[in-house]
């Protein structure tokens, strides 16, 4: 009996416990044993689906991190823009990218983070709501952010921020 429960990989103190119960708790017993040998065989057939696909030459060994960065990009200037938009906020010069993590050292893509950084001039009336500014200093802070924004080197203050992690 030992040997044929060895030989359905149950394990050492398992084998004990099963031969120390009775008939009821024997059954219950192997019942565990069974659902832990089908989620291994579970395992073992992603993993071989996998092996598969790379051998086939459906998936590359190592996914292109271009390839994944380039989808993270588009979908958090899409979700940047769109907070934009609700924020009733316009662009102040061309988005910037901060880069966290490197792509050519992190093989995981869902370890990426990139920071994007858009400069925004809000309206006159928002920057008197979000900045205390008001009436005349409003106006001329938001010519100053306009002036700005089209320069390299200075960013206005004031930014929309997206960072996908």
């Amino acid at each position: 009996m030992i040997r044929r429960l060895r030989a359905l990989e149950l394990p050492l103190e398992e084998v004990r416990a099963v031969l120390a119960a009775d008939p009821g708790e024997q059954r219950q017993r192997l019942i565990a044993h069974r659902a832990r040998v089908e989620q291994r065989m579970a395992a073992a057939t992603r993993i071989l689906d996998e092996l598969s696909r790379l051998i086939d030459g459906k998936e590359d060994l190592v996914p292109e991190p271009a390839d994944v960065l380039n989808e993270l990009k588009i979908k958090a200037y899409d979700a940047l823009s769109r907070w934009i938009a609700e924020q009733d906020l316009e662009t102040a010069g061309p988005p910037r990218e901060i880069y966290w993590t490197d792509p050519q050292n992190t093989f995981d893509p869902a370890d990426y983070v990139t920071e994007i950084a858009w400069p925004v001039v809000p309206d006159r009336g928002k920057l008197e709501r979000i900045g205390g500014l008001r009436g005349r200093e409003a106006h001329e802070t938001g010519d100053r952010l306009k002036e700005s924004a089209g320069s390299s080197v200075k960013a206005p203050p004031s930014s929309g921020r997206s960072v996908l992690k």
